[in-house]
């Protein structure tokens, strides 16, 4: 039989005034500047400490770079895909490579996708593209961050419909 595990997980921390925990969500958020141990637990079969810091300044994007897979889609109308590794430089010198399927990071936190012709090229929150038309001339997507200095890279890409 399967047991899902993540039912029998708990988190705490030592300072929930640097960092609260969210057993429901199975997740942790900075509140103020500090240091915490957060513990995991695994239902008393194993467990986990990892301390943490948690930084009184904001760091912020200062770099985007996105690219592609492929300059091309094909598919049919409403087909969705993952073909953009997007990596950001911060402001405090960490590189975040392949943004997007990060699991310590949450790119609809830090970046918006757009396009320029959504009718035929659709760009979704979480970076997905959905070939809706055909594109005789290329269409550009951008990725911006979402903080005060906007940085923002973009990638011209075709679409082509298949029967």
């Amino acid at each position: 039989s399967t047991t899902l595990i993540s039912s029998a997980v708990t988190l705490s921390s030592t300072d929930t005034g640097v960092a609260a925990v969210d057993n429901a969500n199975k997740a942790f958020e900075g509140q103020g500047a500090g240091t915490a141990v957060i513990a995991v637990d695994f239902g008393g079969l194993l467990s986990f400490n990892g301390t943490i810091t948690v930084l009184d300044e904001s760091v912020n994007v200062t770099s985007v770079s996105i690219s592609a897979s492929t300059t091309t889609l094909s598919g049919s109308a409403g087909s969705t895909s993952d073909i953009f590794t997007i990596n950001l430089v911060l402001t405090d010198g960490r590189l975040i490579n392949d943004v997007v399927s990060a699991t310590a990071v949450d790119e609809f936190d830090l970046l918006t996708f757009g396009s320029d012709d959504p009718s035929r090229l659709a760009m979704s929150s979480d970076g997905l593209i959905t070939l809706l038309d055909n594109t005789p001339a290329s269409v550009t997507v951008t990725a911006t961050s979402r903080d005060a200095g906007g940085v923002s890279d973009s990638i011209a890409l075709a679409g082509n419909l298949v029967a």
